[in-house]
Parts: structure tokens; C-alpha cells; sequence
């Protein structure tokens, strides 16, 4: 390789001093040159040293080239030294083989600089990818935790859709006892529609005794109730006494029998608290005698301190409650038939 240099730059040295013109005949032109590059194999090899602002060159790579200038100096003081065809072309071409040496060290200088460069470049893409793994992970942790709160949140809504499942059974085991409740229920309210025993009996002896058109009945519809004996206020208590533990078993019976109960209180109550025994001289106008049953009037107007006014209004209130009572009969055995009496 190095005569092949030599070859190249060679200059042919005569015993005498040469002639500038001489000098200049022997220098290789460009032409030359590039052909002889060619030869040399370096023809197509460009180095294309990046400027100061397109790298910035770090303080290793600094170091690294300040260390590199002297050992390629030293590596070429030592070629001249003991290479003595070295030495002999650097004594003839000096000037060119300086420069050659400055060139060959300023390129491997600028090699050895993007190398370094290259390599902190690729150190930080190192890092950036390690970065980038550790995000990797961190999302992949993410992942999985999130993955195990969906896991978690699909148990809830399973067990959910088991309690449904579960309450949707127990709703429809309830529907079944209702129905079944509603059935004796049902069965029950048929029971009752049919008239008791009880009922039956008890109706009747209210109607045999107040019947229409005689008896009691026929009294409180056509009695002007100014007067009355014990024949005909006696039926009445005897009834209210008589009635006071009865009750129906049908509620619509029950319910009519209780406004007849309470309509009949309130006309003995009114035939208590207004009629009064006859009086001496009134005992000769009606014509009683010892034995004779007793016969209770309502006292007259000549009597009272309300006159009159005070006789009428207590009739009025005796013939009210007794059309009530009567209304009331009336109603208790549309009732009962309606149950089936």
C-alpha cells in the first residue's frame, strides 16, 4: 500500500537541485490525481464532515479525539522512523506528506467523533427504549389491575344475577301462596255467604217478634203517643234486654241488626225519661182501677213549665224515633234476605 502511495506521488531526484519548473513538471494534476485515486480504490469514498452545528460534539468525544491526534502523530513519527522507505519519501516530499498525514488524522479524527457520537446517541436510544419498556410495564400493570376490577365487577354482577334469579323464585313462590290464600280466602267467603245457623235462628225471632201489621209493630205505627199502658211498653223492654249479647255472623247482617239494636235503645230511653204514671184526678178521667195495668202519659201543658210547646215537641220526638225504629225493622230484613235468610 505505502508504495504504492509512494508510487503515486513520487518525484524523480537527480544528484542536482531541480528547477521549479522541473518540480511542477513532475506534481500530479487533478486529472492524474482522481485517476490515481481511482487505482487506489478511494475514488468513491467521501467523508463528509458534519459542521459544529450539526453535531454537537460531546465532551467524551472531545477527550477521545485529543486522545486519538497524538497516538495517530506518534504512530506516524514512528512510521518515518524505522520504515526507511517512509523515511525516504517523507526527506524527498515533505510538504505532501505531512498534509496526507494531517488529512488521514483529521478523518479517522472525525470518524472516531460521529462514532462516538453515534454510540451516546444510540446509549440514549437505550435508555429511551428502557423507558419506554418501563412504561410498557407500568401500563401493563395498569392493565392487569384493571382487568382484575373487571374481573371483580363480573363476580358482583354474577352474584346479582344469582340473588335475582334467587328473588325472582321466592316471587314466584309467594304469588303461589297467595293464590293459594286468595283460594281460601274465596273458599271462606263462600262459607260465609251461606247463612250460620246462629243467623237463621236469630233472624227469625226478631221477625216474629216485630211483625208487621200487629203487635209492636202495628202499635208504633198508629199509636199517637200522648199515652200507653205496660201491655204495650213492656214487648219493647223486653226486647232491648233480650238483644243486648245477640250478634250475626254475616257482617252486612251484623251491621243492620246493630242500627236496629241502637234505634230501639233510644225509643225506650225516650219512653222512660217522658212517660209518667197518671195522676189522682187523671186516674178518674181514664177510668182505672187497682189492678188494671198501668198506663204512662206524657205529662199535658197545664202541667210543665214549658207548656204546651213542651208537650208537643216531646210527641214529635216519641213519633221520630219511632218511624226510625221502624225504618230501621224495615232495613234489618231487607238484609237478611239479601244474605239469604
Amino acid at each position: 500500500m505505502m508504495s504504492r502511495v509512494r508510487a503515486a506521488f513520487s518525484v524523480p531526484c537527480p544528484n542536482r537541485a531541480l528547477t521549479s519548473a522541473e518540480v511542477c513538471k513532475h506534481l500530479p494534476t487533478h486529472t492524474s490525481l482522481r485517476a490515481r485515486r481511482t487505482r487506489l480504490g478511494w475514488s468513491r469514498t467521501r467523508v463528509h464532515l458534519p459542521s459544529i452545528k450539526q453535531v454537537k460534539m460531546p465532551r467524551v468525544a472531545a477527550r477521545s479525539a485529543l486522545t486519538t491526534l497524538p497516538a495517530l502523530a506518534g504512530l506516524a513519527g514512528g512510521a518515518v522512523i524505522f520504515i526507511p522507505d517512509m523515511r525516504d519519501w517523507f526527506a524527498k516530499s515533505a510538504w505532501w506528506a505531512w498534509s496526507l498525514s494531517l488529512i488521514l488524522t483529521l478523518a479517522v479524527a472525525s470518524l472516531i467523533t460521529v462514532w462516538d457520537n453515534t454510540r451516546q446517541q444510540l446509549t440514549a436510544a437505550r435508555g429511551e427504549i428502557d423507558v419506554l419498556g418501563q412504561r410498557i410495564t407500568d401500563a401493563g400493570a395498569s392493565i392487569d389491575g384493571t382487568q382484575r376490577k373487571l374481573n371483580d365487577a363480573h363476580g358482583k354482577v354474577d352474584d346479582l344475577e344469582h340473588r335475582l334469579v334467587e328473588s325472582n323464585t321466592m316471587l314466584a313462590g309467594s304469588g303461589k301462596q297467595l293464590e293459594d290464600a286468595q283460594g281460601r280466602i274465596a273458599i271462606l267467603e263462600g262459607r260465609l255467604a251461606e247463612p250460620s245457623t246462629r243467623d237463621r235462628t236469630q233472624f227469625e225471632s226478631i221477625l216474629n217478634d216485630m211483625p208487621w201489621g200487629r203487635g209492636i209493630m202495628a202499635w208504633l205505627d198508629n199509636s199517637p203517643l200522648k199515652q200507653w199502658n205496660e201491655t204495650q211498653c213492656d214487648p219493647i223492654y223486653a226486647l232491648e234486654g233480650k238483644w243486648v249479647e245477640w250478634f250475626f255472623d254475616s257482617p252486612s247482617l251484623e251491621e243492620s241488626f246493630d242500627s236496629l239494636h241502637q234505634a230501639l235503645r233510644e225509643f225506650t230511653n225516650w219512653m222512660a225519661t217522658r212517660g209518667f204514671p197518671l195522676n189522682t184526678s187523671e186516674i178518674r178521667v181514664f177510668g182505672w182501677k187497682e189492678g188494671d195495668p198501668t198506663i204512662y202519659r206524657i205529662v199535658s201543658g197545664d202541667e210543665r213549665a214549658d207548656g204546651w210547646k213542651g208537650h208537643d215537641a216531646d210527641r214529635s220526638e216519641g213519633h221520630r224515633l219511632a218511624s226510625d225504629l221502624l225504618d230501621r225493622r224495615r232495613a234489618f230484613e231487607r238484609a237478611g234476605r239479601a244474605a239469604g235468610l
